[in-house]
């Protein structure tokens, strides 16, 4: 897609938009073809046009993770076409470069701001129930830590007397 196109389709009423995509992980194979992958399912998306699209390579962020980051421009038809493309997507930066001011049915807002409290609430209830089995897990392993340690004085014992 050229630019004319992206200006034409701006002045039909679509959103001009930059987005940062960014994956982070290890090994650095896992990491880009993670990215090609998101890269790949964005550019099947209906009701967008990618006009620019740039995959960094990855880099080091620490002893062993790393993360790519990839800067894609598009016009999405519409403001729920933008919004749908954050929910299942998660960009870690979005900019609206064009129109200056977006003007939408208060209907439509209802719709994806309902949407966004969805979304919310599953990761509450994803994170509350990972917090609920990381207790059990915690639990029942200082059973067996408490089982272990008293064999383990006594194998220290034996191993000290045999000195």
């Amino acid at each position: 897609m050229n630019l004319k196109d992206v200006e034409n389709k701006v002045k039909e009423g679509w959103i001009k938009s930059n987005l940062i995509f960014e994956v982070v992980g290890f090994p650095k194979e896992h990491v880009e073809k993670a990215m090609n992958l998101v890269l790949e399912k964005l550019n099947d998306e209906k009701d967008i046009m990618i006009f620019n699209q740039e995959m960094h390579e990855a880099k080091k962020i620490g002893d062993q993770m790393l993360s790519s980051f990839s800067e894609v421009g598009f016009v999405s038809k519409d403001f729920g076409k933008l919004l749908a493309i954050i929910f299942d997507y998660m960009p870690s930066s979005v900019e609206i470069i064009e129109p200056i001011s977006i003007k939408e049915d208060s209907g439509i807002l209802n719709d994806l701001l309902n949407d966004l409290i969805a979304k919310i609430h599953t990761y509450d209830m994803t994170l509350k129930k990972m917090n609920a089995e990381r207790a059990i897990l915690v639990r029942e392993l200082s059973k067996y830590t408490k089982l272990a340690k008293p064999q383990r004085e006594e194998q220290n014992k034996e191993e000290n007397s045999k000195n």
